[in-house]
């Protein structure tokens, strides 16, 4: 994702928009792959995406807080994040999921909506650096 900011920052112009949706690490169904033991986004299953797709998809799920980060390194500042997702029914189980992210804060919701703006030039992705006594 880095990367991938700093090349859309170069190309916008100052005050350019970014509109950017992602999947939500802490959403219900990421959170309930944790707890059963498995992996929020499996492996094989996100690098077999190559042979079908030609991308892996996404082989790694971010946070609000890690995207925000991002974003700001990349020359950006947050100017909203919502959440969402998709009221699928077509089976039994996207049924109960629909109806339990409807109980829920839309923070667990399965997608990020977020809303950036560009304010600074930046050639490359400057990471923020966090002091050790901060982390602890």
């Amino acid at each position: 994702m880095p990367f991938t900011l700093s090349q859309l920052n170069r190309v916008l112009i100052p005050g350019g928009k970014l509109l950017l949706t992602t999947p939500n690490v802490y959403s219900l169904p990421s959170i309930a792959r944790f707890l059963t033991g498995r992996s929020i986004a499996d492996p094989l299953v996100e690098f077999g995406k190559l042979r079908g797709l030609g991308h892996m998809g996404h082989v790694r799920e971010y946070s609000s807080k890690e995207v925000s980060r991002c974003l700001e390194a990349s020359g950006f500042v947050l100017n909203s994040t919502h959440y969402r997702y998709h009221q699928n029914a077509s089976s039994k189980k996207k049924a109960l999921l629909s109806l339990a992210y409807r109980a829920v804060p839309s923070k667990f919701h399965r997608e990020m909506v977020i809303l950036a703006e560009k304010v600074a030039d930046t050639d490359k992705f400057e990471p923020v650096v966090i002091s050790s006594t901060a982390v602890q």
